[in-house]
């Protein structure tokens, strides 16, 4: 960071292994994602036959907790796809710090 050198060199046996823990991290990273993908979608699915026009509008001022759950989980879903994006910046500026041995 900020030009400096690191201190200390890898050899293949750290390469492999810090490749091997960062694509294991960003493999649950992404099933985590997938999964939080499919929690958005079934809450908005959800609601959706508490839409004007359909068959349970009536019940909508009971069913506006469904939009909560529903903003729960598109938050939660920004927060994994966010977690994608720092582990990979952070594997990314690790192989820039000690070099790329591929």
């Amino acid at each position: 960071m900020f030009g400096a050198e690191p201190q200390e060199e890898w050899n293949e046996r750290d390469v492999a292994d810090f490749e091997r823990h960062a694509s294991v991290c960003l493999h649950r990273c992404i099933i985590a994602v997938i999964r939080a993908a499919v929690l958005l979608l079934a809450s908005a699915l959800c609601l959706l036959p508490f839409m004007a026009g359909h068959y349970l509008n009536k019940y909508w001022y009971a069913a506006r907790v469904l939009v909560w759950v529903t903003l729960a989980a598109f938050l939660w879903f920004f927060y994994k796809v966010m977690l994608i994006w720092a582990s990979w910046q952070s594997s990314r500026e690790t192989r820039r710090e000690f070099g790329d041995h591929r």
